[in-house]
């Protein structure tokens, strides 16, 4: 089965699963895959496109105490080292790190009673791709064989050679020689047994450039696949995980009709394209929110505004049919995959081949509010409401001076609202403020949240996004923050890259995350400057000023000015001249007075952080992960947009002491304490599955924040009236 965590939005590989009754393979895992039970990972490159799901699925692993296998080429180690700096290494997963010095050309990885798994690694050409890029990143070809098929039991022949039914017929199926009732004959299986069948083999198939297709066309370990005559069974299935420039080249064509009986399945980068949203349940939730207030909510999942449907598959230069012509070559039975729910049966043979599942309905939008709206025929009134606030300029009326009807200030997006792992209705931890003409920055950066980018703004605008992103700032070291950080950064360096202006961006964190960026970077350049969160803090910015004693005691007596162009230390080193200068640079550029960053109650490091704007006025803080903290609420003084976790529902206080969260009025204490013109509140518990716990704690000041939800500073004075429209839409929740 292909598990298209990205076919709707081309931020990541597809993953490829090999499911039997008891044991489960998957082939890579992007970011989206913690949702699977998983015995074995092989990865067929180690970058942040195929493994970018690896360390959320480690954490969980440590948490629910599984043993995993996960295999790779060399370069799977930086990556686990990499991990293991804010992963326990206790976590139970076993790793099988390979490469030309360590495994044959073609050699066996796994045999066992269900499969066997071996790999061929396919270097690049010269150590470059087709554009002359350095890239010698190998890639690997898994060629998976299924046990022989043990032919039928036939009870006539057995009762021709004088056996009669009984206990002897099964032990005749398990292999077993038996005697006959009057003991004057042995029979043997094969006596009564159909002959066995090969077991089917399918190949997956990794071949991410050009300069890869020599190292694929002239493996001796496949020859056996496709000689004459044949050495193994027969190939049934070759999964293309190939991007569509590099299957559409001769000789990648070629090589393909090697395998004549085989059906060809494209599930590459520029082939596997659908429309039909891939994480439908949040995608209902959107289209629901969307009919009430389409300026909060809007619906784009990756297409333009205009479409309303979402199943038509992206077409190639290559035609789509039964018997498609491929350039010169002729290609048996090939399809585009176009639903991450299709399967090919391999066993029981008779079956062998893709399912005949029913087409993907058309998710269309309008359908799905018309139906909705039947089902709550009073939303019809109150989304006529919120179009005449906006209709008649209401919503500023009686708004701070920050907020003026222009909408090109600042919108604050929230990619991600869940915690700890991404749910069917919310993701982990992310949001973009978006600046408009001066760019933008990212506060928390959990799994997905590059796809989460592209289903907001679509393919080509979260390019744009991700090209005029200044700065990323990471509240603390959690997996669900920041473990799609690296992902955000490789996809922005080749955008940039491909349009030859690489400029590092200014990334600031805890200490522990410059650790992991640091080590993951012998893996991939992450073209990223580092500036500790503890050298954007009061004591920071007070380094030189009445603060200096108790700077001093902080950095244990030893006060430094540190100013040799290095980066990425904390305070107690000594002031970061260099790290922050680069900020107030960007500080500049995004239009903002100030960036602050406020130590919290949760793990070691964490933050929350105030932003002022040098030109409205306004003031936004974000607290990260924390309990109550006066010290955040203190800085928070006055803000216009006050965003708070509020993990846990009132009746939850033993366990968000336990974990350092906080709980749902704590957040709108805080908010009230802070003075804040408007509270969001994020960062729910996934055991909500739709909408958090709330009552009357809730005042006229608060709102709750979704995945997708676009809040533009002119909309803030609407927010507090979306909450009735929330009860009522979940009224059973």
């Amino acid at each position: 089965q292909i598990l298209g965590t990205g076919m709707d939005s081309e931020d990541t590989m597809p993953s490829v699963l090999l499911f039997f009754d008891n044991k489960r393979f998957i082939f890579n895992a992007g970011e989206g895959m913690q949702r699977f039970c998983i015995d074995h990972i092989l990865f067929t490159r180690v970058c942040s496109e195929t493994c970018g799901g690896l360390p959320g699925n480690r954490f969980s692993f440590f948490l629910s105490f599984l043993w995993v296998n996960i295999w790779g080429p060399s370069k799977l180690q930086f990556l686990l080292n990499a991990m293991s700096t804010f992963i326990p290494n206790s976590s139970i997963l076993h790793a099988h790190i390979f490469g030309s010095d360590t495994m044959p050309q073609g050699g066996t990885i796994i045999d066992d009673d269900v499969v066997k798994i071996s790999g061929t690694l396919l270097q690049p050409c010269n150590g470059k791709n087709c554009e002359g890029t350095i890239l010698l990143v190998p890639s690997v070809v898994y060629v998976c064989e299924l046990p022989e098929v043990k032919g039928r039991f036939d009870p006539a022949k057995a009762v021709s050679l004088g056996l009669q039914p009984g206990q002897k017929y099964g032990q005749l199926q398990r292999g077993m020689t038996v005697e006959t009732d009057d003991g004057a004959r042995t029979i043997h299986p094969d006596d009564v047994m159909e002959p066995s069948t090969s077991g089917p083999v399918f190949i997956v198939v990794d071949c991410p450039t050009v300069s890869h297709i020599p190292a694929l066309t002239s493996a001796a370990s496949l020859e056996a696949l496709y000689s004459s005559p044949r050495t193994k069974a027969e190939v049934v299935c070759v999964v293309h995980l190939s991007p569509s420039p590099v299957v559409e080249d001769a000789g990648y064509s070629c090589w393909m009709t090697r395998f004549a009986a085989a059906q060809h399945v494209l599930a590459g980068p520029g082939w596997s394209k659908t429309r039909c949203p891939i994480f439908k349940s949040s995608a209902l939730l959107l289209a629901k929110l969307n009919m009430v207030c389409p300026r909060v909510f809007p619906f784009n999942l990756g297409v333009d505004k205009s479409d309303t449907k979402f199943s038509e598959v992206k077409h190639s230069p290559v035609s789509i049919s039964t018997e498609l012509t491929c350039y010169y070559c002729r290609i048996h039975a090939l399809w585009l995959l176009t639903t991450f729910s299709r399967q090919f049966q391999l066993l029981p043979l008779p079956l062998l081949g893709l399912e005949k599942s029913p087409a993907v309905e058309d998710f269309n939008l309008e359908v799905i509010q018309t139906e909705f709206l039947n089902e709550i025929p009073e939303l019809l009134s109150i989304k006529q409401d919120v179009k005449l606030l906006y209709d008649e300029n209401a919503l500023t009326t009686t708004a701070p001076a920050c907020i003026s009807s222009k909408a090109d200030d600042l919108e604050i997006v929230f990619l991600g609202t869940g915690s700890m792992h991404p749910s069917k209705h919310r993701n982990v931890s992310a949001i973009y403020l978006h600046l408009f003409e001066r760019g933008g920055m990212l506060l928390d950066c959990g799994e997905g949240t590059y796809g989460q980018l592209k289903r907001r703004y679509g393919i080509q605008g979260a390019d744009s996004v991700l090209a005029n992103l200044k700065c990323i700032w990471i509240s603390h070291i959690h997996a669900d923050h920041q473990s799609g950080l690296t992902r955000i950064l490789t996809a922005r360096k080749a955008l940039l890259q491909a349009q030859g202006r690489v400029q590092p961006i200014l990334v600031i964190g805890p200490m522990f995350l410059r650790r992991y960026l640091t080590a993951y970077e012998r893996l991939e350049t992450l073209a990223m400057d580092f500036l500790d969160c503890s050298q954007t803090t009061i004591a920071a910015g007070s380094y030189n000023s009445k603060f200096r004693d108790t700077l001093s005691l902080l950095c244990g007596g030893k006060r430094k000015h540190i100013d040799t162009g290095e980066t990425g230390y904390d305070l107690a080193t000594g002031l970061d001249a260099t790290g922050r200068k680069k900020l107030d640079q960007v500080l500049q550029e995004l239009g903002l007075k100030s960036l602050l960053s406020i130590p919290v109650i949760h793990c070691a490091h964490s933050f929350g952080i105030v932003l002022e704007s040098a030109q409205s006025g306004w003031k936004f803080a974000f607290s990260g992960d924390t309990r109550p903290c006066d010290a955040f609420v203190e800085a928070a003084k006055g803000a216009t947009i006050f965003v708070h976790e509020a993990t846990f529902d009132d009746g939850l206080l033993a366990e968000a002491l336990e974990k350092n969260h906080s709980l749902t009025c704590e957040a709108v204490q805080a908010g009230a304490a802070a003075g804040a013109y408007r509270t969001i509140l994020t960062h729910f518990s996934q055991r909500y599955p739709q909408i958090p716990v709330f009552d009357a704690s809730y005042n006229e000041r608060t709102c709750i924040a979704f995945d997708m939800m676009s809040v533009n500073l002119v909309d803030l004075p609407l927010l507090p009236k979306l909450v009735p429209v929330m009860k009522l839409m979940f009224k059973e929740e």
